[in-house]
């Protein structure tokens, strides 16, 4: 979410999604949606072609993340998505055609520089949330996990908070201090934790790389 990323074409997306028109309809808040949507507010993309074709798109060095994602919009949906290694640009990239789906994402939570970050309604849900976030923007330095994004994490403090009784580093007291990363103009809003903190409440990483010094991994 700190830049938006140049435009892959649209290439190894599964071909039973190309094929046929995918239906999906929102039913009802999970951990799995809940990743989901924490990944799109991160790193996550979603392009919609002449208000017809849509998709969300991921990319990463970490093929485990884009792994878990895979796994996750598959229970979600039913459908399958592709993963790609782009020599180029030295990443994987997973691409899940599905117009409902991204339509769902951008009039939920907005689209590229103007994403919305809210709680969500259960603590599953949430939980989803802020491990899609992690897993998409957070640092991992020595013994703390740092997340800096564009955007207010006011909601994602309250549920790590009240929901998870988290202690969040003292530098995220202040705006001020919150608030202390420009990159591409963007002024970035910033939460940091311990390892052990954040696996304390049962948090984890589906990111091998990520899961140092304490952190949950989770396969």
């Amino acid at each position: 979410m700190t830049r938006r990323k140049a435009l892959i074409p649209l290439q190894g997306v599964a071909a039973s999604n190309r094929e046929r028109r995918n239906k999906w309809e929102f039913k009802n808040w999970s951990y799995d949606l809940g990743y989901l949507v924490g990944v799109y507010l991160g790193d996550g993309n979603v392009y919609l072609v002449e208000n017809q074709t849509g998709y969300f798109r991921l990319s990463s060095i970490d093929k485990d993340f884009c792994s878990a994602v895979q796994k996750k919009i598959l229970s979600l949906t039913g459908y399958n998505s592709s993963i790609h290694w782009y020599e180029s640009r030295r990443q994987w990239v997973l691409s899940f055609c599905n117009s409902d789906f991204a339509r769902w994402l951008v009039k939920t939570f907005g689209r590229a520089k103007k994403k919305r970050i809210k709680t969500l309604p259960s603590l599953e849900a949430n939980k989803g949330l802020i491990e899609g976030i992690f897993d998409s923007e957070s640092t991992v330095i020595k013994y703390t996990t740092i997340v800096r994004m564009k955007g207010n994490l006011d909601p994602i403090r309250k549920v790590l908070k009240e929901q998870f009784k988290i202690r969040i580093g003292d530098k995220n007291i202040s705006m001020k201090s919150r608030a202390c990363s420009i990159i591409n103009g963007d002024r970035l809003d910033r939460i940091s934790i311990s390892c052990k903190e954040y696996t304390r409440m049962g948090l984890g990483s589906y990111i091998k790389r990520k899961a140092i010094n304490g952190i949950l991994y989770k396969k």
